[in-house]
């Protein structure tokens, strides 16, 4: 299970590790991060369109590519991206500006 913040604005990807850092460092034992590009694609909701999102559990998401955790295998200066209007993977230079949404890992209840 995870907890997510979306940080609406453009960041690239330097930009998006900082903002991230800022977080940890105003939330003490957090451990918030990028999402990987499969969490990012898990969130998909195939009843949903444009975005492909539940609006219930991710409300007033905007509709451009997020940026993923996800450094590209080939490319060292790009990463991965994903675009939840059409549920599509993209990789770009990591100097581009895309949405972030950051996302900790929450402890399961188990009572």
């Amino acid at each position: 299970m995870h907890e997510f913040i979306d940080l609406f604005g453009f960041f690239d990807w330097q930009q998006a590790y900082e903002y991230v850092a800022k977080l940890n460092d105003e939330d003490t034992g957090a451990n918030w991060r990028l999402p990987s590009i499969k969490e990012l694609q898990a969130n998909n909701e195939l009843a949903c369109e444009e975005p492909a999102l539940n609006p219930f559990v991710f409300p007033n998401v905007p509709m451009g590519q997020v940026w993923s955790g996800t450094p590209h295998n080939k490319f060292e200066d790009s990463s991965y991206n994903y675009e939840y209007r059409n549920s599509i993977i993209f990789y770009s230079a990591r100097t581009v500006k895309h949405f972030v949404h950051a996302v900790k890992s929450c402890a399961a209840n188990t009572k």
